[in-house]
């Protein structure tokens, strides 16, 4: 009798034992699907006159938004995303992601294409092409502008404190970031965007390197390595932060982020360095999933216009990629004399072609990261 309690005590305990692993197992099961089913039932409950838009923060203002939906009666909804790779992760998880319009940067235009994730424009129904900067337009990610139309654009540079260079920055280069003899204050801010970080390594040891062997991106591993001691934060957004409350008196950033804080602080300014820099292209693509064509160009043909990217550009003194906006713009949105197109600097300017893939892109920052 006492043999039989005890076989059925164990039998329980057995039981209990490999429930309770079945039951959490189940659990994390039925979060995977729900993950995955989000998107499908998230969409029966989007109203049909409706945009899904994915994009950058600070590129169209809410009020503009709100502004096509009383006027249109289409519901805009806007997501967020905070840098490319993040948009094309959310593209592989969820290849039928509830995605009408994005705002990407140049370089990932090509992947997104070769995914089957973007469909072309029909640029019969946009008003706005005439417009467009002729230097915009056919570049390498996209030379027939099928799958792409540009709409704003920027550059790296460095942003200084002024009252701490009172005789203004010792030389205009990005040694100053990478050349310890010539570092001109104890830390600086630098970006913590891999792709940006390699171009500027580039440019600091060549004019002109489209090609990278291993030897090189050790070379580059080290730069960064040795820079590590005098940089005292990697972000890509604080930089104007660190300048107002004089954190640090010299950080590396868009132009943009800068000059929207010198609209309110004389003691700031920004330069393009004499070795030139990287120019940065956001785009607006279709997404191939999307049926809503007839809303699709009807929020184009809105975000183009004059009044609405003029809006855009004093309220984030961010560059828009079409003529008449750039030749009426004031000056003091744009924080840098001889920028714009035709203009000396902006000769200067430079797509980063897609040399590199992301794995060699992380590996290198993986490796001075964790140094």
């Amino acid at each position: 009798m006492q043999k039989n309690n005890m076989f059925e005590h164990w039998v329980i305990q057995f039981i209990l034992k490999y429930s309770i692993r079945i039951v959490c197992i189940l659990f994390w099961i039925a979060c995977l699907i729900g993950f995955v089913l989000l998107s499908h039932v998230s969409q029966s409950f989007v109203p049909e006159r409706s945009l899904s838009v994915y994009m950058w923060a600070d590129k169209i203002d809410e009020s503009i938004i709100k502004n096509f939906e009383q006027k249109t009666g289409i519901k805009v909804y806007v997501n967020y995303y905070e840098s490319n790779e993040e948009l094309v992760t959310k593209f592989e998880i969820g290849k039928d992601l509830n995605c009408d319009i994005i705002l990407p940067s140049e370089y990932i235009i090509q992947p997104l294409v070769k995914s089957g994730f973007l469909k072309k424009i029909d640029r019969s129904r946009c008003d706005f092409i005439d417009r467009i900067v002729p230097e915009f337009m056919h570049h390498y990610f996209d030379e027939r502008n099928e799958y792409s139309l540009p709409i704003y654009w920027d550059m790296l540079g460095l942003g200084y404190t002024k009252s701490y260079f009172e005789q203004g920055l010792p030389v205009n280069s990005w040694n100053l970031i990478f050349d310890k003899n010539l570092v001109p204050c104890k830390n600086i801010s630098m970006v913590d965007d891999s792709r940006e970080a390699i171009f500027l390594a580039l440019r600091h040891f060549c004019s002109d390197c489209m090609y990278l062997d291993d030897e090189q991106l050790q070379k580059i591993k080290n730069l960064f390595i040795e820079q590590k001691s005098w940089v005292g934060a990697y972000t890509d957004f604080q930089q104007g932060y660190f300048l107002t409350s004089k954190t640090y008196p010299l950080v590396v950033c868009q132009r943009e982020i800068v000059a929207r804080q010198m609209l309110a602080h004389s003691d700031l300014a920004f330069t393009v360095p004499d070795e030139g820099s990287m120019f940065i292209l956001t785009n607006v693509v279709i997404c191939a999933s999307s049926k809503k064509d007839d809303l699709i160009y009807e929020f184009l043909n809105y975000i183009y216009q004059y009044d609405v990217l003029m809006h855009n550009a004093k309220e984030f003194s961010i560059l828009p990629a079409v003529q008449d906006v750039l030749h009426n713009l004031p000056q003091e949105y744009i924080g840098v004399e001889n920028i714009l197109p035709g203009q000396s600097l902006f000769e200067k300017l430079e797509i980063f072609p897609n040399i590199l893939t992301q794995k060699q892109i992380n590996d290198v920052w993986i490796a001075f990261k964790s140094f």
